[in-house]
């Protein structure tokens, strides 16, 4: 028996299952592009809050005004995100754009590195976009200084780590079970409280929607005789 399994880090589940070893061959383990995501924003923090009070090389702190605000590291995990998403067709597309994000962050108006940028008029490197559009205003006004940015380099040697990114070619970017409690604590919301029947009707309809989508609710009102009417 073979396949894979799919699985937010090092979770129990699977730990079990490859320490019992039911089957003759291993399952490979995938991650959730979306927990790989998150993981971006972890380990930039976390590298925060271990190099701080540390002079970098241009004898400053990687903490501090203007450094490393956690806008730049939402911004870096969101970025990260969307390299695995729209390169999970090829391994090696997926770890240059990587790598485009550390090199356009770290680039200048002196100093601009876009080579590994995707170029063309309407994709997210602005330099690029401007040298298509033909236009000489375009201004490097979100860069993180280079000795920062070398301070980082370990963080993005790991997320472009080839084992890693081979676990997101799936492209699978959450966990079924956590959309299915969504829908669940949608119909009824955790903040009310709610008698024990409320919850299983609320578990029955969004268990429904989530295999069938709408066409579940067709059917049930077509079951009790009642038209769906037309929207």
């Amino acid at each position: 028996m073979s396949g894979s399994y799919i699985g937010d880090g090092d979770t129990k589940p699977y730990l079990s299952v490859r320490d019992s070893q039911p089957y003759k061959k291993a399952r490979e383990k995938q991650e959730y592009v979306r927990h790989v995501q998150k993981g971006t924003g972890t380990r930039l923090r976390n590298s925060k809050k271990h190099l701080k009070g540390e002079k970098l090389d241009d004898g400053l702190p990687l903490s501090g005004k203007g450094r490393l605000p956690e806008e730049d590291i939402d911004s870096l995990q969101v970025y990260h995100g969307k390299a695995i998403r729209e390169n999970v067709d090829s391994l090696d597309n997926m770890r240059q754009a990587v790598w485009a994000i550390y090199f356009h962050k770290l680039s200048t108006d002196a100093k601009p590195q876009h080579g590994l940028c995707p170029k063309g008029p309407s994709l997210w490197c602005g330099y690029n976009r401007s040298l298509v559009e033909g236009s000489v205003t375009y201004s490097h006004k979100h860069s993180i200084h280079d000795s920062v940015m070398d301070a980082l380099k370990p963080v993005v040697n790991a997320l472009s780590y080839p084992g890693l990114l081979r676990k997101c070619l799936h492209g699978r970017t959450h966990n079924t079970s956590e959309s299915l409690n969504h829908l669940i604590w949608c119909r009824c919301p955790k903040t009310t409280f709610v008698s024990a029947e409320t919850v299983k009707t609320a578990t029955k309809a969004a268990v429904a929607y989530y295999n069938d989508g709408n066409s579940a609710r067709k059917a049930v009102l077509e079951a009790l005789v009642i038209g769906s009417g037309v929207f």
